[in-house]
């Protein structure tokens, strides 16, 4: 006990020492009170701004490079304002108009001699709050602090200084041009319905969802498919999709250029360069797409006149539409195939399925097969891929196809009473056969694919002719 007595008398010696040391610091430099030090330590709790929300009619910020005005409307919610009618981040207004309603210091630093000494006399910026019954409470904003992690700042006719942190401050240097909505509609994917791009190169790529129950065999692998720009349709291109879903997040509008021009052509917007249109379910965005400049492309929404930068859109507007498609020949899902035929200038091939008996039986040029046999060669043919284009300004007549004799033809014969599916392939050079569908050659497929498909039914006839005589 009496260990802890003299412990207890030590501790009270200590704590009356430090009190006097403080007091007749303060009294020897006659600067600083020990109230001064105490408002110092708890110096978030100084309040330098506040004022209700429901008592601000407008606000103010004039700086030396632009003015901010924004008003309260009727419904109580804050709008720069702006001869426009654009749309704004109601966010990072709402974060200026909450600086004015309550701002804290860092630290109260109190009447000075030299304002200039703090920026204060040339400041950074003043903002004018205006209240309802028409008083106005300015603020000014002076230079930053030597660690340049908080600004000066003083009520105008007050001698105070106050020291406010640098995130504090900032919002009250947002320009129209910061506060302006820069964010695109959201995609959603999963429920993605089409795709429209007229490209810089005059092409129209259109994608759409494939509708349940559309009557096209060729489409029934296919979730969405390519309708334009070529006379077939054709399944989209997993890949090319993949990228799409990619760079449609990405896209960024940089900056505004120009709500009202007087001449939409100089930016190439009228007529557009380009088009981009991408719906899901609920939503649809789209863009009418000018020249390039150094960060993007010119750019607008079709239902405003505003002109914008627009970043990452380059790879829509520049796509190949062959890039789009999965370029398969002819496909068609066997559950609904009665026969298909190969031929060639000099020999002819043909499967043939017979469902009449409960289970099915397979033929190869009249003799029969077993199933994996005959569903290898019907993946050979439906398996067949184009290989390239023919460029739209050097595709050939119809009559100039015509008579060209084929080096191949395949068709294929659907169960349900349909017109066959049918594609020849005709000489175009020394590595190349132009497909015809229709009478129209749009792509091209290599004569060794070509060569391939006739060496697996060649082989297969001869495998079954070996067969056959065991």
């Amino acid at each position: 006990m009496k260990q802890s007595s003299r412990l207890f008398a030590v501790l009270a010696l200590t704590v009356i020492l430090i009190a006097a040391f403080l007091v007749l610091r303060s009294r020897e430099s006659g600067t600083q009170s020990t109230d001064q030090v105490i408002q110092e330590d708890f110096a978030d709790r100084s309040v330098v701004f506040e004022h209700r929300v429901a008592d601000i009619a407008r606000i103010v910020v004039e700086s030396h490079n632009h003015r901010l005005e924004i008003a309260q409307n009727t419904d109580r919610r804050f709008d720069p304002v702006y001869e426009f009618d654009v749309a704004f981040n109601n966010v990072r207004v709402n974060e200026i108009v909450s600086r004015t309603v309550l701002l804290t210091s860092n630290r109260v630093i109190g009447a000075v001699e030299y304002p200039s000494e703090f920026g204060l006399d040339e400041p950074e910026a003043t903002v004018d709050v205006e209240l309802v019954d028409g008083t106005i409470n300015r603020l000014v904003i002076g230079s930053m602090t030597p660690a340049r992690d908080a600004f000066f700042v003083q009520i105008f006719g007050e001698p105070s200084v106050y020291v406010v942190a640098e995130n504090h401050v900032r919002p009250f240097f947002e320009t129209l041009d910061s506060l302006r909505t820069r964010s695109i509609p959201r995609i959603d994917f999963p429920f993605l319905q089409r795709i429209a791009i007229d490209t810089l190169a005059g092409r129209t790529v259109r994608v759409e969802r494939v509708p349940a129950g559309d009557p096209n065999p060729e489409l029934r692998f296919a979730p969405f498919a390519v309708y334009q720009p070529y006379r077939q349709p054709f399944g989209l291109s997993a890949d090319w999709l993949v990228e799409v879903e990619t760079v449609v997040p990405d896209l960024r509008i940089e900056r505004f250029v120009n709500d009202s021009p007087d001449n939409p052509a100089d930016y190439a917007l009228a007529p557009p360069a380009a088009r981009v249109l991408i719906a899901d379910s609920t939503r649809t965005v789209e863009f009418l797409v000018g020249s390039e400049t150094h960060d993007g492309r010119y750019a607008r929404f079709p239902d405003s006149d505003s002109v914008f930068v627009l970043s990452g859109i380059e790879p829509l507007v520049t796509v190949d539409p062959y890039r789009t498609i999965s370029p398969f020949v002819l496909i068609a899902n066997i559950n609904i195939v009665d026969a298909f035929r190969v031929r060639t200038q000099s020999a002819s091939f043909s499967g043939q399925i017979d469902r009449t008996a409960n289970t099915p039986v397979y033929y190869l040029n009249g003799n029969p097969v077993d199933e994996s046999t005959f569903r290898e060669l019907y993946r050979s043919v439906i398996g067949l891929q184009l290989d390239a284009e023919i460029p739209p300004e050097t595709r050939p007549s119809e009559a100039g196809i015509s008579a060209r004799q084929p080096v191949l033809s395949l068709s294929i014969e659907l169960s349900d009473n349909r017109e066959p599916l049918t594609v020849s392939f005709v000489p175009w050079n020394a590595s190349f056969a132009a497909a015809v569908r229709e009478g129209y050659a749009e792509f091209l497929i290599s004569h060794s694919s070509i060569n391939r498909l006739i060496q697996t039914f060649e082989q297969a006839v001869r495998n079954h002719a070996v067969d056959s005589e065991r």
